[in-house]
């Protein structure tokens, strides 16, 4: 299942990629890797998904390294919200959605735990 196929959706390792930030634990933050904000680096705070129709996901995040941008023009530019929205819910579908599906498949609720409902 894909949330809105007809879209193109960034691609892990294409458009954006996983880095660890030295001396930060237990974040990983997202570099996006080309396009007008290439170099840009970031992390997820709060992510809600609102269930409205259609449904939408808020979500906050703090800059790690803003390349060639000030801070403040990447705070206030929709493009960039947006391309971060992209990012998430490519993320969301290509994990969180597959695993859930693998599961699915399986008979598993958790990857420990066989389902025998």
């Amino acid at each position: 299942m894909k949330l809105r196929p007809e879209k193109k959706w960034p691609v892990e390792g294409e458009d954006y990629g996983f880095v660890d930030m030295d001396g930060v634990d237990k974040v990983t933050s997202i570099r996006i890797l080309k396009g007008k904000f290439e170099g840009v680096v970031y992390h997820y705070g709060t992510i809600e998904v609102v269930e409205e129709d259609p449904p939408r996901i808020k979500f906050d995040y703090f800059l790690d390294d803003g390349g060639k941008f000030e801070f403040k023009d990447l705070q206030s530019n929709k493009k960039f919200d947006t391309m971060m929205g992209d990012i998430l819910v490519s993320i969301f579908d290509n994990n969180i959605l597959k695993k859930k599906e693998l599961d699915d498949e399986a008979g598993t609720d958790d990857t420990e735990e066989l389902n025998l409902q």
